[in-house]
């Protein structure tokens, strides 16, 4: 009678149970990958849009190679969505001139439902910010014009809710590229931004 080897059944049961295992993790991925797809058929959100409304200078002075500064803008954020709301953590907000940043704010965190637009009222300053020559230079042209080309950011993470799912946190980046009045005479268009979520 010829021996058995011992090993063979362990071995085969193992790999047995490994394609199990593996099944049940393709079904597992397969039936998250049809709720997902489910969900999105059912909700398709929208994407959110930003426009700024309103952008004033409180304060705009350039004395040698420091700038002071205080801006007050008003964003509007649509959320079109009629099944999806928005939590926005607090977001920062930043101004910036020929690539260097200018002034700095911060926005409180706050709901958005669903189907609203919401004014967002920002204010961001700086004091004795230091500017390079030619940006110096540039910066006094712009103003004896009375009104100055400015980048506004906005930053800050983002979850959406859909009934009682919420989801991870989601990066928010908002730019909007904007001419804004520095003296009185002057009259703000308004203009729309370019946003990312990821």
């Amino acid at each position: 009678m010829m021996p058995v080897d011992a090993g063979d059944k362990p071995r085969g049961g193992r790999g047995r149970m490994v394609r199990c295992c593996a099944l049940a993790l393709l079904a597992v991925v397969v039936a998250l990958g049809i709720s997902v797809l489910t969900v999105w058929l059912i909700i398709r959100p929208a994407t959110l849009t930003y426009s700024l409304e309103s952008a004033s200078a409180q304060r705009f002075g350039l004395k040698h190679d420091r700038l002071n500064s205080s801006f007050d803008f008003v964003m509007r954020a649509d959320n079109p969505n009629k099944r999806v709301s928005v939590y926005y953590d607090t977001l920062e907000v930043s101004v910036s001139f020929e690539g260097h940043t200018i002034a700095w704010g911060t926005i409180s965190g706050f709901f958005q439902p669903q189907r609203n637009e919401t004014e967002i009222r920002m204010q961001a300053g700086g004091e004795g910010v230091w500017v390079q020559d030619g940006t110096g230079r540039d910066l006094r042209l712009e103003k004896r014009s009375g009104q100055v080309e400015l980048e506004v950011n906005v930053r800050g993470k983002v979850q959406f809710k859909v009934g009682k799912w919420k989801s991870r946190n989601y990066k928010l980046r908002v730019s909007c590229m904007s001419t804004v009045p520095v003296v009185a005479s002057k009259a703000f268009q308004g203009s729309e931004c370019n946003v990312d979520i990821c």
